[in-house]
């Protein structure tokens, strides 16, 4: 009976941990798993701090990378296109005004 009995115990508490793994994995918001981190941070190491630090950062200096030749002479074209005003563009502050009359509009 006692084996049994342990069996099963280390079946539900495998269960419940994958269980809790899947919801954690699949259901947290950017915003939950933003905080774990923060709160994370707050107690690790220094060592485990530079090492996160040094993913991140080699990371985001591989996405500064992306850019093919030809998505870099689109994004200059719109720029000068911009510049010279064959393009229309808003300033700040329409931007800001077009933004609250959208949450006026839609109640948000």
């Amino acid at each position: 009976m006692g084996r049994l009995f342990c069996f099963w115990a280390i079946q539900f508490a495998f269960f419940g941990c994958f269980l809790n793994f899947i919801i954690n994995f699949f259901y947290k918001t950017i915003g939950a798993v933003k905080n774990e981190l923060h709160e994370y941070m707050e107690h690790a190491s220094q060592s485990k701090i530079m090492a996160m630090y040094t993913l991140l950062h080699e990371e985001s200096n591989e996405q500064e990378l992306l850019y093919d030749e030809a998505t870099l002479s689109m994004l200059e074209k719109r720029f000068e296109n911009m510049i010279s005003g064959v393009n229309k563009t808003l300033t700040l502050e329409q931007t800001i005004d077009n933004i609250r009359q959208y949450r006026k509009q839609y109640g948000i």
